[in-house]
């Protein structure tokens, strides 16, 4: 996986931009463990990159109800339906069955069309507050 996040992926935001490099890392980790053919390996980060959503979500989702952002709600249900795919996943895990090729191409889809589509809404919401506040409008 050549990967990496271009400033179209950027969400203005420098703590979320960051945190998203941060999944890319894991999810190159996730590959080179694919391509070594190590099992335990890509165990051992897959559970990590489960770690870091849960963490990386939470953050986010604070930073959006500290904005006020209006899609808060959506974007919860959204990453609540990551977290439900990645239990799915765990299952099959547990019961041997061999899916690391699924499991890499699920997670790099996600997170990209997650950027994608999700997090640049709250990039626009978060470009109009900023240009609101500029020009002296606080209603955002």
């Amino acid at each position: 996986m050549n990967f990496k996040l271009t400033d179209d992926y950027l969400t203005g935001f420098g703590l979320i931009d960051m945190e998203h490099r941060r999944f890319v890392d894991i999810l190159k980790g996730l590959d080179q463990a694919i391509k070594e053919e190590d099992h335990l390996k890509i165990k051992k980060v897959f559970f990590a990159m489960v770690d870091y959503a849960d963490y990386h979500f939470s953050h986010e989702e604070e930073i959006f109800e500290e904005y006020d952002f209006p899609h808060l709600s959506g974007h919860k249900k959204v990453h609540q339906e990551f977290r439900d795919k990645v239990k799915v996943i765990l299952e099959q895990m547990k019961t041997g069955k061999d899916e690391t090729e699924d499991l890499a191409v699920f997670l790099v889809d996600w997170l990209l069309n997650h950027i994608k589509k999700q997090d640049m809404v709250f990039r626009d919401f978060l470009e109009l507050k900023r240009s609101n506040e500029r020009s002296g409008n606080k209603d955002g």
